[in-house]
């Protein structure tokens, strides 16, 4: 009987820190898509801009 209880906490303690493991990675997933939203945004008001700028100079050159 002693066994099986040892067993079932060794059992249940590894099922918490896979649980926990999960977590964590979710939390560390979130927080690098965040990021790359948040790179991909600046970076596309960077690119927009230079575009505005190169169009701006095509024009001139054209009239």
């Amino acid at each position: 009987m002693l066994r099986a209880v040892l067993i079932f906490s060794k059992v249940l303690h590894y099922s918490e820190e896979r649980g926990q493991a999960l977590g964590e990675y979710s939390l560390i997933i979130a927080l690098v898509v965040l990021a790359a939203v948040a790179g991909l945004t600046a970076l596309g008001v960077a690119v927009s801009g230079f575009f505005d700028e190169f169009l701006g100079m095509l024009e001139g050159a054209v009239t």
